[in-house]
């Protein structure tokens, strides 16, 4: 996760539970509910869209012909994505009735789309001639990277709690609080029934990068993982909370990068 804090630090904010980081009040988290005024891009369509275009620079342009090549492909505009349910975390304090729906980040980096494929069983033998089979998975990654610097987000925006996976680090990334009672939110946790959506501009091209990477299969851990992460480079400037079954909007916030 992007912050990686000191043990001793790290124990005392497990007590903390969750909490909103990285406070600029420059605006406001509106939670009037109402129908959703923006129409969701499918990640795959914007991001085949760009990295079907050559995104490096030839060594037959010069640094402002590729700057200005660079500048007609980035679309212009604002998108808007749901992060996939299995990267969305929420976070509930009975206390005070209040449900974050956050993703937490990699670095700077949120998955919007994330599939594999099992590519089927390999036999895999090692110099002694124990043999076992493998499998073989074949991801393909796309994920946004965030270009906003973390303390140019305005309050209630950032957000930090315990991790699932670990005792001494914390789950850091984008989300909105939403007041509700805990009987629904119970159901809300239960049925995975809120989305979040993030609304975004393209950012430098140049930053974009298509990386292919992954795990070998081992006799001990015999499943292989390999495949493509693509990072689109965005400034984010929206976020909201969507109601799936109602589509209204829960919560939301608009903001400049």
């Amino acid at each position: 996760m992007p912050s990686r804090n000191a043990i001793a630090v790290a124990t005392i904010s497990l007590l903390i539970s969750v909490q909103s980081v990285h406070a600029r009040p420059n605006a406001a988290i509106d939670t009037r509910v109402h129908k959703a005024d923006f129409t969701v891009t499918e990640p795959k369509k914007l991001f085949s869209a760009i990295f079907t275009d050559r995104l490096k620079k030839s060594d037959f342009e010069t640094e402002a012909q590729y700057r200005a090549r660079l500048g007609q492909m980035r679309p212009a505009g604002t998108y808007f994505m749901t992060i996939p349910s299995m990267f969305v975390r929420y976070v509930y304090r009975a206390e005070l009735q209040r449900l974050v729906v956050m993703v937490p980040q990699v670095a700077t980096w949120i998955t919007v789309s994330y599939s594999s494929e099992d590519l089927g069983k390999t036999p895999m033998q090692n110099a002694f001639g124990a043999t076992v089979d493998t499998t073989l998975i074949k991801s393909n990654s796309l994920e946004l990277d965030v270009q906003n610097s973390p303390k140019n987000f305005p309050k209630g925006v950032v957000w930090q709690a315990p991790s699932r996976d670990s005792t001494f680090f914390q789950d850091v990334g984008l989300g909105l609080p939403v007041s509700i009672a805990p009987a629904a939110a119970e159901r809300v946790v239960k049925n995975n029934s809120y989305d979040l959506v993030v609304g975004f501009t393209v950012g430098d091209l140049s930053r974009a990068s298509r990386e292919r990477g992954g795990v070998a299969p081992t006799l001990d851990s015999p499943i292989g993982i390999g495949g493509y992460t693509s990072k689109l480079p965005v400034n984010v400037i929206y976020l909201a909370v969507l109601d799936r079954n109602t589509n209204d909007v829960v919560a939301s916030c608009a903001f400049r990068p």
